[in-house]
């Protein structure tokens, strides 16, 4: 995806109006001129559109329309598009699919298997908040609209999944009573931006609190492998501080890496709540604060851990430049004991300052 926005699937069967719907909900005539940016996928099977809406970028992905005689190869490039841009890959949230369209023609008063298979694995395998549109309701009578709404809400409940349903007329049409004027606009993005801001948040949630408990994992068992391997016996720690070589080469916090995490958990969030802003979207943002309170709660935790192993590290070299260190050893069991078992110590020092903080984002994400 080459520039920064919310990416959005635009997915259906051939001739169900994808082109016209976006025209319609997007304001743009790049669906039908082909302006814009196109970039081709699988043998020219997906186009992606840059399209700037309230000011705002969008990222459109325009699908080739299903067929009976293409729909393996569809379907097996579809599901690698996803895998590559979903919620579980290694991506930046920026790089995912944010969302998509599932347009089916109201008219046709059934939904067919391949289509069954295709809603449910988008919104339930690939975790994609997923809207489904009823396009060309001028033409459909209420009972086909009806007929496909029964199918799909059993669908939903069959396989426990949740997808929103609207209806769409994209094309202004003449008939003999006058013009019947496009409707179904206000609803369809009304719908998908409470999906975006339900389910998108909470993906983001997840992954972000993924990424930083695997973060704080490796860099304590980073640290505690470099303690384990260090030869820190009572002679060598006594060279180590008449050298001045000490323990904060070993024991270090990787603040850069943790600094760049929390600056992309803000991008994404941004990204995202400056498009519900733009489109004048009222959410609830008390998920967005309570993330910042526990971010700052870690950071503070971990600043306070690496405060007391300084204090520690400190305290243990003053012991051995001491002239008299021979003296407190005799007379000091806690300095004794705390030499005789130096690398659990710190390794325990470790423990208690990093794994609060994973406790936390446990808890958190629960």
């Amino acid at each position: 995806m080459s520039e920064n926005g919310i990416n959005i699937l635009v997915l259906g069967k051939s001739g169900v109006g994808k082109s016209s719907f976006c025209n319609y909900i997007f304001d743009e005539g790049v669906f039908l001129t082909g302006k814009g940016k196109p970039v081709t996928g699988w043998n020219e099977h997906l186009k992606h559109y840059s399209v700037d809406y309230e000011h705002y970028n969008l990222n459109v992905y325009d699908s080739v329309g299903i067929e009976t005689d293409n729909y393996k190869e569809w379907k097996s490039k579809l599901y690698q598009f996803l895998n590559n841009r979903s919620h579980y890959s290694n991506k930046n949230p920026m790089e995912w699919v944010h969302g998509a369209f599932y347009l089916i023609n109201a008219a046709s008063a059934r939904i067919e298997n391949i289509e069954a298979e295709l809603i449910k694995d988008i919104s339930s395998k690939h975790s994609v908040p997923l809207v489904v549109v009823l396009t060309n309701v001028d033409a459909a009578s209420p009972i086909e609209i009806k007929s496909i709404k029964d199918e799909l809400n059993k669908l939903c409940t069959k396989d426990s999944i949740n997808i929103e349903i609207t209806e769409v007329c994209s094309v202004s049409i003449k008939t003999r009573a006058g013009v019947k004027n496009r409707y179904g606009k206000e609803e369809t993005l009304n719908l998908f931006l409470t999906s975006l801001d339900e389910k998108l948040r909470v993906s983001l949630i997840n992954y972000f609190a993924d990424v930083y408990i695997s973060f704080l994992e490796n860099l304590r068992d980073s640290m505690k492998s470099k303690i384990n391997e260090s030869d820190l016996g009572i002679f060598n720690l006594i060279k180590s501080a008449i050298e001045d070589t000490d323990l904060e080469d070993i024991i270090n916090f990787d603040t850069d890496s943790l600094e760049q995490l929390m600056n992309e958990r803000s991008e994404s969030v941004e990204q995202l709540d400056g498009f519900l802003d733009r489109l004048g979207f009222s959410y609830d943002s008390s998920t967005r604060t309570s993330w910042d309170e526990l971010e700052s709660e870690i950071e503070e935790s971990l600043e306070e851990g690496s405060n007391v192993m300084d204090a520690f590290i400190e305290s243990v070299e003053s012991a051995f430049e001491s002239g008299g260190f021979l003296d407190k050893l005799k007379a000091s069991y806690e300095v004794l004991k705390l030499i005789a078992d130096l690398k659990g110590s710190v390794n325990s020092f470790i423990d208690d300052v990093v794994n609060p903080a994973i406790s936390k984002l446990y808890k958190y994400k629960v």
